[in-house]
């Protein structure tokens, strides 16, 4: 069981930096210095969430869950300077959804992964649970994001200065 949920970790990580430098790393710096920052993030958290529009079953609340991951991801980035607390935080979001929690996922057909720790049930109409889309796609989501966002900006160190404001 603990290499297995070894190999989860290492798969998250490598899921959570790709994305990350897919749609925030370069791609956010370069459209941030054309469009400012905010309208290159947007754009790019779009992009994110049409993404995950090929993955059967998906709804609106998932897709619009992912798009609001991706802001507050762009925030942190802007927040920090850096790339990395997203990775990092990426990562163990999908890790804890789908590896600990064992979350259903419509890449999955709607159930967990092989190899999860907790066998979870997740029932209940499909905005509070998530349904098939997984914990992501609960209305709970956005409110845990939200909640992020503030604590984030209220705990993390002042963003650092830049040579052009956005």
């Amino acid at each position: 069981m603990a290499s297995l949920l070894s190999l989860w970790a290492a798969t998250m990580l490598l899921l959570g930096l790709a994305e990350e430098l897919l749609y925030r790393g370069y791609p956010l710096a370069t459209l941030a210095g054309g469009m400012g920052f905010w309208t290159g993030a947007v754009l790019l958290s779009l992009l994110f969430g049409a993404a995950h529009l090929s993955k059967p079953d998906e709804t609106v609340m998932d897709i619009a869950s992912v798009v609001f991951f991706g802001l507050f991801w762009c925030f942190t980035i802007q927040w920090t300077g850096s790339v990395w607390f997203a990775v990092g935080f990426h990562a163990m979001s999908d890790y804890a959804d789908l590896v600990l929690y064992a979350a259903p996922n419509t890449g999955n057909g709607g159930r967990a992964v092989a190899g999860h720790l907790f066998d979870i049930v997740y029932a209940g109409p499909g905005w509070l649970s998530g349904g098939q889309c997984g914990m992501e796609a609960s209305v709970f989501s956005f409110i845990v994001v939200a909640g992020m966002w503030l604590i984030f900006g209220r705990t993390w160190p002042s963003p650092p200065l830049r040579a052009t404001p956005d």
